[in-house]
């Protein structure tokens, strides 16, 4: 196996146990949008996983990706639309406690590492292509 298959594959795997994770939101945060991130981890699984066994149009890359900047660009923004990228910044993500995630602080993080894998994805599908 290729260093690019056991990359996306680990990555695929990583992504689903997001998904998996994210069947606690309902009772944690006490909201159903969990159905969404299962949604969209798991979609970032299946690309991850189709990629390190073929090649993807890169269309699809792009697309994706779009989609990811999309909604963190969306997660960024407050209720009047105004940027607050404080959302981004690592020691919010807990309470003063450190005892319960804050929400916005939290889903802007994990946009942020789909982001992220959406271009190494990107990178590995043109860029690396097994003969």
């Amino acid at each position: 196996m290729s260093p690019k298959s056991i990359t996306l594959n680990l990555g695929g795997l990583v992504f689903l146990l997001f998904a998996y994770w994210q069947f606690n939101d309902q009772s944690q945060y006490g909201n159903t949008d969990a159905w969404a991130w299962i949604v969209i981890y798991t979609l970032s699984a299946i690309l991850s996983f189709s990629c390190a066994t073929s090649y993807v149009r890169p269309a699809v890359l792009y697309i994706w990706f779009g989609f990811t900047i999309g909604a963190l660009t969306f997660r960024l923004q407050d209720d009047q639309g105004n940027f607050d990228l404080s959302r981004l910044d690592p020691s919010k993500i807990w309470n003063q406690d450190q005892t319960l995630m804050i929400q916005n602080s939290n889903e802007s993080s994990g946009l942020l590492i789909l982001v992220c894998w959406a271009l190494l994805m990107l990178y590995l599908n043109n860029n690396h292509r097994e003969k």
